[in-house]
């Protein structure tokens, strides 16, 4: 008997494609917090944005289990896997990297293997559309939100909006990893990563943002760019893609970080006397939103995009009164001779398979809170070093208004 974790849909594509599934191989490797910790409760968490220690160690521990992922397939002469997972687990003391795939056959001795982070319904899209899996990718960037910067912030919140070297900073490392994931393609011969998953978690008092999918070729694109494609369009939306003669070029970052902070103190005590909406806090929400689209379309039009798709727009809380929106869309562009093999897409590529499961004991939605507790260094941990921030700021406050009163 065998076991697979692929539904009937998937089942259903991969024989579209000659391709059964075979078995589901499980590999994992724990490495001790302690060794993390140390490293990143450095002193580099003061004076550098991306911790490249933490940065380099979560990276081993995902390749150490892809290249163990490798090593099974082509020992047991296994035709390729699909719908990869590769996490982290935290446990007490230890962090623990899991990888679990499924694997696939088909019926010739073919020496190219499969490696492909998508699910079997994603697979048929991509290979439909003509864009050939080549290999699990991804990029990933380890960074903390420590004291000097919460100093800036907390003090530029008193004048201004927008904390524009936080907006600077988190643009750049948004890219980092959309840079590293391009440059493992490039590693692996590829020409497009399509379908990336970006997921933000915390990772022992900083935060990791990680980019992944399946790096593919498609012969078809390289009249038009020399580039790597990337794209963060589902299976089914590359399909329609394709089919409509389009190709995305890039997948396209923007963010903007505003405080709340001092409008909150001042408007909010006053008007929740008289009205419910605070017109500054809704302008100033609105115009950071604002501020993302216009980086992601100065972006667009730099590379000569006809269009940006995909639209996701998120706003959430770093700190207490400090706000990050972050944009990310897919531009693509219209070229000729590019379409699909097939005349339809199959209806069981689109169904949405159903989660019959649902865990509400365990809430990770809010990252940067998550990640602010999990400090346990008296000095290194950020509810400790704002504490001491705003008691400063708080002093500075009383310091100027006295002067101001004795003045009059």
């Amino acid at each position: 008997m065998k076991t697979t974790w692929l539904s009937w849909n998937e089942i259903y594509c991969l024989n579209r494609l000659w391709m059964q599934p075979w078995e589901v191989v499980i590999w994992n490797s724990v490495y001790s917090r302690w060794f993390i910790w140390q490293i990143t409760s450095g002193v580099k968490t003061f004076i550098w944005w991306e911790i490249h220690n933490l940065t380099e160690t979560i990276e081993s521990g995902r390749r150490s289990a892809l290249k163990k992922m490798e090593e099974e397939v082509k020992r047991l002469n296994w035709f390729g896997i699909v719908w990869i997972s590769n996490d982290v687990v935290f446990h007490d003391s230890n962090i623990e990297y899991i990888s679990i795939w499924s694997i696939i056959t088909n019926n010739t001795n073919s020496a190219t293997k499969i490696f492909a982070a998508s699910n079997a319904q994603e697979l048929y899209c991509q290979v439909d559309s003509g864009y050939m899996p080549v290999n699990y990718v991804f990029g990933n960037v380890a960074y903390s939100l420590w004291v000097w910067r919460s100093i800036i912030w907390n003090l530029k919140s008193l004048v201004r909006w927008e904390i524009k070297e936080y907006s600077d900073i988190f643009n750049h490392t948004r890219h980092l990893a959309l840079e590293r994931i391009v440059q493992d393609a490039k590693d692996n011969k590829a020409n497009a990563v399509v379908g990336i998953k970006t997921s933000i978690m915390p990772m022992f008092g900083t935060v990791e943002m990680l980019m992944t999918w399946t790096a593919s070729y498609n012969k078809n694109l390289t009249p038009y760019t020399k580039d790597i494609i990337t794209s963060d369009l589902p299976g089914p939306e590359l399909w329609n893609l394709t089919k409509l003669w389009y190709i995305p070029l890039k997948l396209v970052l923007g963010t903007s970080v505003y405080s709340l902070w001092f409008i909150w103190w001042i408007t909010s005590f006053f008007k929740s006397f008289i009205k419910w909406e605070i017109k500054e806090l809704t302008d100033m929400i609105y115009w950071a939103r604002e501020h993302a689209l216009e980086i992601i379309n100065k972006e667009a039009e730099s590379i000569w995009a006809d269009k940006v798709v995909w639209t996701q727009i998120y706003v959430y809380q770093l700190w207490w009164g400090l706000i990050e929106v972050m944009a990310i869309w897919t531009a693509v562009k219209k070229v000729e001779n590019i379409n699909t093999q097939s005349e339809n897409l199959l209806l069981q590529a689109a169904i949405m398979d159903e989660n019959t499961f649902t865990d509400m004991t365990y809430d990770r939605s809010n990252v940067w809170v998550t990640a602010r507790w999990q400090s346990n260094n008296f000095w290194t941990n950020p509810s400790i070093v704002i504490f001491f921030v705003r008691l400063i700021r708080f002093i500075i406050i009383i310091a100027v208004l006295t002067s101001l009163f004795q003045r009059w």
